[in-house]
């Protein structure tokens, strides 16, 4: 599997791959990786592939290489990319602009200061409830803006009692 994973909003790009030799999932790839620097690292995008069509990314992105398999994100590369994970480039802007279900859940409790339990709110953020969501990379990512509204009505029509 070749993963694509970005160094910040506009950094560059690492072209990399896991698999084969390497017992790496992508998620535990980044996860390595973000361990090793202090700006936010995101995946964005990854295709099937082996170390022979990494290679051939490499070389055709070889224009734009910053360092290593770190290269300059350009047009060319985020059409590539597009290309071959099949995503558009909404998916790329919709990674930016939404959140994980846990980061959801943490805001609502910041803003809220509920005395619903996290393990309780998780399950009304995760649990199909209507709020509106989009599918990035596979899971579920939301906005906070948009679920905001639909999840106080849930929260005041809930007591702690109710949930327990």
């Amino acid at each position: 599997m070749i993963y694509f994973i970005q160094y910040g909003k506009d950094g560059p790009v690492k072209i990399g791959m896991v698999g084969g030799k390497n017992i790496f999932s992508v998620s535990s790839r980044l996860a390595t990786l973000q361990g090793n620097t202090p700006t936010k690292l995101r995946l964005i995008g990854f295709c099937q592939g082996e170390r022979k069509e990494e290679i051939l990314l490499h070389k055709a992105m070889r224009k734009f290489r910053v360092s290593g398999e770190w290269f300059e994100l350009r047009r060319e590369l985020i059409d590539t990319i597009s290309e071959l994970s099949d995503l558009s480039e909404q998916d790329f802007m919709l990674q930016e602009e939404t959140i994980s279900a846990d980061k959801l859940v943490k805001q609502f409790q910041d803003e809220f200061d509920c005395d619903i339990y996290y393990k309780e709110l998780n399950s009304l953020v995760t649990s199909g409830r209507k709020l509106p969501f989009y599918e990035v990379f596979g899971k579920k990512r939301y906005k906070y803006e948009e679920c905001r509204d639909c999840m106080l009505s849930i929260v005041n029509s809930r007591t702690k009692k109710d949930i327990i």
